[in-house]
């Protein structure tokens, strides 16, 4: 796991990589883990988390094109 960002409230962003080598983007607020897979991407990171929970970061698809991503906390994602 590692650790992008902590907002003034301590909510976390970063990434980590699972027991396939998959990796995924992930928030944990107030305790709680939330994991934040982009449709369609191959990696996530989670890069930066406002104080209203909004979390910005980028994703590679399976070809390595680089996008990114905003995710609120209703989890709606836009992507670029």
């Amino acid at each position: 796991m590692t650790i992008f960002a902590i907002n003034d409230v301590g909510q976390i962003s970063g990434y980590y990589v699972d027991a396939s080598g998959a990796f995924h983007g992930f928030v944990e607020t107030q305790k709680q883990f939330h994991t934040i897979d982009v449709p369609g991407a191959a990696v996530t990171f989670a890069t930066t988390i406002n104080n209203f929970g909004v979390v910005a970061g980028e994703y590679f698809d399976a070809a390595g094109k680089q996008y990114g991503f905003v995710a609120t906390p209703a989890g709606t994602q836009q992507r670029n």
